[in-house]
């Protein structure tokens, strides 16, 4: 398994927009990838999420993204995305993980 992981933080105004957007954004990638989406919110600090996607193998993934890459709507998602993160903090902080 391979997994990517982003911490960042929404405008607490735009989380509503920031839903419309993962979703979006959910069934553009798996029309590339064959991955999973799961995303949460901290309860002890409002507008921070943890996003987790998960792909069966590091090979999958780079397949994937170079294909998401090259999509017009990635593009415009993604502006999106950078539009409703929080003001004050708009640093994404990103993690992979994979198997031994």
């Amino acid at each position: 398994m391979f997994v990517k992981m982003y911490i960042y933080h929404v405008n607490l105004t735009r989380i509503a927009e920031y839903e419309k957007i993962m979703e979006r954004a959910d069934k553009l990638y798996k029309r590339y990838v064959n991955y999973e989406l799961f995303y949460m919110e901290s309860e002890e600090k409002p507008g921070k999420f943890i996003e987790v996607q998960t792909y069966a193998s590091e090979e999958l993934y780079e397949i994937g993204h170079k294909l998401i890459n090259k999509d017009p709507e990635f593009m415009d998602l993604y502006q999106s995305f950078e539009a409703v993160l929080a003001p004050h903090n708009k640093e994404i902080h990103e993690e992979t993980l994979r198997d031994h």
